[in-house]
């Protein structure tokens, strides 16, 4: 009965740093996940800012074209703002993709923090089964019930036999 006891005991204290273990991993998930929404708003925020630059350059050329008296919608006008919005599309992109990486990798380090703990949780109640089934085994087969090898005696009357 002691071994069973001590196996309730051990897998007791398995499954609870299981719970612990679990806890720890569901922490650093959320963390990781607030992680990634802060990269999305980056980027987004991000990308605003550098469209409204563009927006603030393009203004500026209109504006200095239309002072040196050119149009500013003529073809020339149009190339180089063409070429302007395309430099910025590419540097908004590029930044964009940056932000968006990063939260790609929370988003991953937040599946596997998940993972972690489910993993945790789950071998500890395995290991307690384990545990209990082993003292259960180990009760009855050595220390109360008498095996066929067992000394004759009171408790074993067909020892032997």
């Amino acid at each position: 009965m002691a071994q069973i006891a001590l196996a309730a005991i051990g897998s007791a204290q398995m499954i609870m740093q299981g719970i612990g273990a679990k806890g720890q991993a569901d922490a650093q998930r959320s963390m990781y996940e607030q992680e990634r929404k802060n990269a999305q708003i980056a980027a987004a925020s991000d990308e605003a800012a550098r469209r409204g630059k563009l927006q603030d350059i393009l203004s500026s050329q209109r504006a200095i074209l239309g002072a040196r008296g050119l149009d500013p919608y003529d073809t020339q006008s149009l190339t180089i703002a063409d070429k302007s919005k395309a430099d910025a599309e590419a540097d908004i992109g590029g930044a964009k993709m940056t932000f968006l990486n990063k939260a790609e990798r929370y988003g991953q380090a937040a599946a596997y923090a998940k993972w972690q703990g489910k993993s945790a949780l789950t071998g500890s109640i395995f290991g307690a089964g384990l545990n209990l089934l082993s003292g259960s085994i180990g009760q009855f087969s050595g220390g109360g019930v008498a095996g066929p090898n067992a000394a004759p005696g009171p408790g074993n009357p067909t020892a032997g036999v």
